[in-house]
């Protein structure tokens, strides 16, 4: 189904055109989020107005290889995950306000990328290694700054099937090696992003 939300117009701003975005993967990610799990968290947490449509409505001719991909309310559209909700998070007023935090917000999803990849057949040890790296990031509670950005959104469903697998008994185990990545895990859990996006009752991957 098309997932609707809407930004509300700033006061005695006039909207020109609707704030509208298009988010393109396999499948209109009826089965799966995948690679778009990242995106869809942060327009549902900016509450912005958004349709999700199959890999085949992608338009040609843009800067984007693969989807996922994003057509933008401007009319253009890119791809990449990372340059997507980096894109998303600057428009949506999920970004972060320091050059600081602006360069571990890139880190951190650059490291989420390379973790869904890593994270089914990576060992305990080289889990362990990925988690201190989100640990280390949450110096004042959110992976980027002192406030919920893109991140912390693009950062979660990729963190959570990683400390599904860490332990079977997750929340001790994670208590007590990386505190501050389980209470930013219990957080994101109950942001409207991830609420809305565990709403679609669709899996991270495919089974």
């Amino acid at each position: 189904p098309t997932l609707r939300s809407r930004v509300p117009t700033p006061v005695g701003t006039r909207q020109l055109r609707p704030m509208s975005y298009t988010v393109y993967y396999h499948g209109a990610c009826k089965k799966f989020l995948g690679r778009a799990h990242g995106p869809l968290t942060i327009l549902s947490e900016a509450g912005a107005d958004f349709e999700i449509k199959g890999k085949e409505d992608a338009p040609a001719g843009t800067t984007g290889f693969a989807v996922p991909m994003v057509t933008f309310p401007e009319g253009y559209t890119i791809g990449q995950q990372g340059a997507i909700c980096a894109a998303l998070g600057k428009e949506l007023g999920l970004f972060p306000k320091s050059a600081k935090a602006e360069a571990v917000a890139l880190n951190i999803v650059e490291n989420m990328m390379d973790l869904l990849s890593d994270s089914s057949k990576a060992d305990e040890a080289r889990l362990a290694k990925w988690l201190g790296t989100f640990d280390a990031a949450l110096e004042s509670g959110f992976m980027a700054g002192a406030s919920l950005t893109y991140a912390d959104c693009a950062a979660y469903h990729i963190l959570k099937k990683a400390v599904e697998r860490y332990a079977e008994d997750q929340e001790k185990k994670l208590s007590l090696n990386f505190p501050k990545l389980q209470k930013w895990m219990d957080m994101m859990a109950a942001t409207k992003g991830v609420k809305a996006v565990a709403e679609m009752g669709v899996p991270l991957m495919p089974a």
